[in-house]
């Protein structure tokens, strides 16, 4: 049976009700309908996607009439009806991509009264919305010139937009999209047996124009919901429109439930007598929107122990950028599945970044932190890997940090190569050469990989077509991003704007892409994810999405002042007076922003009305923990309102036992039963019953036990205990045993542990380093500049093989101005030195430092006949060569009862064999200065007493023979400390 062969009539049908009896009576009609006619198609013109799947699946539980019934949105119905006109005319469909990145470049070439403006984001962004709204409004560019110029502010103003529409609509005259399509739709085309409207509140002309154009042949039934309030202003010029074509209009009567839930939904704005709670209805007052997030997954547990699915929930807000991705941690932390219609930006997941990351390289200096968040980010392609041995991150990573290379290619080259080198020669000299070639091989293969990214970045051309900036990064993205090719197939359609736009510099066409980027949602690249829609779990949505959508049980969140409802705003390029007049002059239709009717009441109480039998609502105290205090909006006091049977004021949320009031500080859950995870039951039993708390984690968690035991131990007294460092603590030793045993410390260890314990744990047993980013420096690093005077220092004192000799003092000069300009040019071609002018001042310094050091020596010789560096005793692991004194041996020493086993590296050993020595401990770095001479600073500084120990072990010597000096030669006068055995 065909929709001609029907006895049907026409004209416009007008039903008005609460949402709820709305949804019926939208169902009872598709019944009827299918009743009479089984087969024939059926349209449904809804106002979002989400509406399709719903709607459908609505359909199929009550009727088995879903056949032939086809959902559309305003756009998708012009195309249907319109396409073919245009496709006859030779014009072809526009992206929505290409549609946009062609509208941002129209704008871009205001050079009037928007020229200021028009290279930013967001003019481009204005200009698309308003553009199309006047398409959408029928409003053509002669209408436009001919009214503008008496109503905008200024005509300057007027002629630079209508001239920036004529380009625009010039422009793409060769394609087109839904509102193209929609201008020369063709009525005659619509062969269904009738047409329902749902979830659309406003229409523009040509909308308007399209459907009295079906009207005049088929049925048309408009259901639009109301409240009995204000909120039904939001479609009153939609109403008044239906009616002056003669809509025969049908009001249904309000619910008649007894529940709270319904009692709210029918006074929501109009509140009476008092409403008994009877837990269908929540409100929640939260500190913050991270407690807003928390109790809304509560509530779902809760809901779905009462037997409510989790698909037949949903959770809304006004605030994606805050809300969603705290709803999608907390909820993935509960382990309950959710459904996000779009999901987060593409920007926020790793693949985004990668590409993002590897944009950002175009045209740069090779950052070292910028080509590591390319590696760091996620692996690369299988080729790309196969090809660079594996392609170490971590490993390269280390290798650049160690190498410090901080931008630009030939830094990469230079500084990478001489690491290689030490490496090399390292690998040559130690006895583990296998992780030494290791590190050799990825300073190898990271120069190849860079070598290979300048080349393919270089090959970045400076400008041309689209599809020839397209082809170039097609090949990138490929090379070195794995999993890129959804995106890449999505950013193919920019390939039409070479038919749009003239050629484009290469800078703007990566602003294009990044935008395209960022702006593409993780969900657009998930193949069937609107039909994942009400099945997958529950449903996080933007409360835009939720119109004229029903679930078992809603959470409403960010019910705050100026955030839900948000504060009325105007369109920056087309204020409301300047729309009135041209509506008034011109007849352009044109709504207004700030002075028209309010959306947000109906909006929010359609989110109420969402709700079958189960409402959370929620509003936030600050917009982060210990932010700065906010208001409930009007829409929660509202609900308080109608639940209290009078209008709340702000200051009376907190005392209303309508609202549960969730206090700041809370570690817990509040009950057990409402703890999300395990860890949250912990806390929340610590919180409400101590003592069993504190029987759990001895079983579960016996270290959190102990340590709470160590801090009250540690601050329950003044006295110093072996939290402080005190080794004539018998605790302190037994705990430093347990915990060292069959480990061999070291001097400075100790020196640590006297110092911080906390540090020593961190830095000496889990060997935790700070992980420094190669800067570009502007001056010479006092640690640097210790470490280079200590190397100096170190192979001038080895080649002598002795002190200082007065009798060849030239001779030694020149040996170690030799070594000097070595060290300092190697530490230039690292990179260490910053900008040259400072570093002539402090290369000048260092020369002049270590000259007044040797003068010293020279002049206090003090008669030894050796001397040796970099002593180790113990097993100690040194990068240089090995000291012939050099024992694994480690020294033992009785600390109240205990045996402590030490190790350690002596910077330089003058002795006479056989007879006495002296133990030298070099300072060169920016440090305290040296302690105190003959003092031990308080039983902290333990280096040179025990290194002197060390020196008598190492000679078979005995300590009382021996002395021991801090020297700190990186000064204009030397300075030394001594301590004697």
């Amino acid at each position: 049976m065909t929709a001609d062969s029907l006895d049907v009539s026409h004209g416009f049908r007008l039903v008005l009700g609460p949402p709820a009896g709305l949804e019926e009576a939208f169902l009872a009609a598709v019944a009827t309908v299918r009743e009479r006619a089984p087969l024939a198609p059926l349209d449904v013109l809804v106002g979002g996607v989400l509406q399709r799947p719903y709607l459908q699946r609505r359909i199929a539980d009550t009727s088995p009439g879903l056949l032939n019934v086809r959902f559309s949105t305003l756009g998708e119905l012009g195309l249907r009806l319109g396409e073919p006109t245009l496709a006859a005319a030779g014009r072809r469909p526009l992206p929505a991509i290409a549609e946009r990145a062609y509208t941002a470049e129209a704008a871009r070439s205001c050079a009037g009264y928007f020229a200021p403006v028009a290279s930013t984001p967001g003019f481009a962004e204005a200009a698309r919305r308003l553009l199309r709204e006047l398409r959408r409004e029928g409003v053509s560019v002669e209408t436009l010139q001919r009214v503008a110029p008496d109503a905008l502010e200024s005509r300057a103003k007027a002629e630079d937009l209508v001239a920036l529409y004529r380009r625009w609509v010039a422009g793409r005259a060769e394609f087109h999209d839904a509102e193209d399509a929609l201008a020369v739709a063709d009525p005659d085309r619509f062969d269904g047996v009738a047409l329902f409207v749902v979830g659309l509140w406003r229409l523009g002309a040509l909308g308007r124009r399209l459907v009295q154009a079906i009207a005049a042949r088929r049925p048309v039934t408009v259901f639009l919901p109301t409240t009995g309030s204000d909120a039904d202003e939001a479609h009153g010029e939609l109403r008044e429109w239906l009616v002056a074509e003669g809509a025969v209009v049908e009001e249904l009567g309000a619910a008649t439930g007894g529940s709270a839930l319904e009692r709210l939904q029918r006074r929501l704005f109009t509140p009476q007598e008092p409403v008994g709670l009877d837990g269908t209805v929540e409100l929640v007052s939260a500190p913050d929107p991270l407690t807003e997030a928390r109790e809304a997954a509560r509530a779902c547990l809760a809901w779905a122990r009462a037997g409510i699915a989790f698909r037949e929930m949903a959770v809304t807000y006004r605030q994606a950028e805050i809300y969603r991705p705290l709803l999608e941690a907390v909820f993935a932390e509960a382990g309950i599945p959710v459904y996000l219609d779009d999901g987060p930006s593409l920007a926020e997941r790793p693949l985004g970044r990668r590409i993002l990351a590897l944009l950002d390289l175009v045209g740069s200096p090779l950052r070292r932190r910028d080509v590591m968040a390319v590696l760091s980010d996620g692996r690369l392609p299988k080729a790309t890997r196969e090809r660079f041995g594996g392609a170490p991150a971590a490993r390269w990573d280390s290798v650049s940090r160690r190498a410090g290379v901080v931008e630009g290619l030939e830094q990469w080259h230079a500084r990478i190569a001489l690491l290689r080198e030490r490496e090399a020669a390292a690998a040559a000299e130690d006895g583990r050469p296998e992780w030494r070639q290791r590190r050799v091989e990825d300073c190898e293969s990271l120069l190849a990989f860079i070598d290979a990214l300048a080349a393919d970045l270089a090959a970045a051309p400076a400008g041309g077509s689209w599809s020839e900036l397209l082809g170039w990064l097609r090949g990138l993205l490929h090379t070195y991003v794995h999993g890129a090719e959804d995106v890449v197939g999505y950013l193919e359609q920019l390939v039409e704007l070479d038919a749009l736009v003239s050629p484009v510099e290469r800078d703007r066409f990566l602003e294009v892409v990044r935008a395209e980027v960022k702006a593409l949602k993780a969900g657009d690249l998930d193949e069937g994810q609107q039909g994942a829609f009400g099945r997958r779990g529950v449903n996080v949505l933007d409360v835009n999405q939720l119109r004229n959508l029903r679930f078992r049980a809603v959470a409403v969140l960010g019910l705050t002042e100026r955030a839900f409802p948000p504060p009325p705003r105007q369109d920056p390029l087309l204020l409301d007076d300047e729309r009135t007049r041209l509506n008034e002059s011109g007849g352009c239709g044109l709504p207004l922003r700030a002075l028209g009717a309010d959306p947000e009441p109906l909006q929010f109480a359609l989110a109420v009305h969402a709700a079958r039998d189960a409402l959370l609502l929620s509003t936030r105290r600050a917009e982060e923990a210990g932010g700065r205090m906010q208001i409930p909006s009007s829409f929660f006091r509202a609900a308080a309102g109608a639940l209290e049977g009078r209008r709340v004021q702000v200051e009376e949320i907190r005392r209303l036992a309508s609202v549960r009031y969730v206090p700041a500080g809370r570690v817990g859950a509040g009950t057990v039963e409402r703890a999300l995870t395990v860890a949250e039951r912990d806390r929340t039993l610590l919180e409400v019953d101590q003592p069993v708390g504190r029987a759990v984690l001895e079983r579960l968690e016996p270290r959190a036990v102990r340590a709470d035991a160590l801090r009250r131990a540690r601050w329950a007294s003044r006295s110093l205990t072996a939290f402080d460092g005190t080794f004539a603590d018998r605790v302190a030793l037994d705990a430093l045993a347990a915990d060292l045993a069959g480990r061999v410390l070291h001097a400075t260890w100790l020196e640590t542990y006297a110092e911080c314990p906390y540090r020593f744990l961190l830095g000496n047993l889990l060997r935790l380093t700070p992980l420094d980013e190669p800067e570009a420096l502007l001056r010479l690093e006092p640690r640097t500049k210790g470490t280079i005077v200590h190397r100096i220092l170190q192979r001038f004192v080895a080649e002598l093989g002795a002190p200082p000799n007065p009798a060849d003092a030239e001779a030694q000069h020149r040996a170690l101005r030799a070594i000097i300009d070595e060290e300092l040019a190697q530490a230039e071609a690292q990179g260490l030195t910053g900008a040259p002018l400072l570093w002539g001042a402090d290369k000048t310094e260092i020369i002049d430092d270590l000259r007044a050091w040797l003068d010293e020596e020279l002049a206090t010789s003090s008669g030894y006949a050796r001397s040796a560096v970099e002593v180790a005793f113990g097993p100690t692991w040194s990068e240089g060569p090995r000291s012939p004194l050099a024992r694994d041996e480690p020294l033992v020493l009785e600390l109240a009862g205990q045996h402590a086993r030490l190790g350690g590296l002596i910077d330089r050993i003058d002795y006479t064999p056989g007879g006495p020595y002296k133990v030298i401990d070099y300072k060169t770095g920016s440090g305290s200065g040296l302690p105190k001479a003959a003092q031990l600073n308080g039983g902290r500084a333990l280096q040179l007493p025990l290194y002197l120990l060390a020196g008598a072990m190492l000679l078979e010597s005995d300590h009382r023979s021996g002395q021991a000096a801090y020297q700190e030669p990186a000064m204009s006068a030397s300075r030394t400390s001594r301590t004697r055995g």
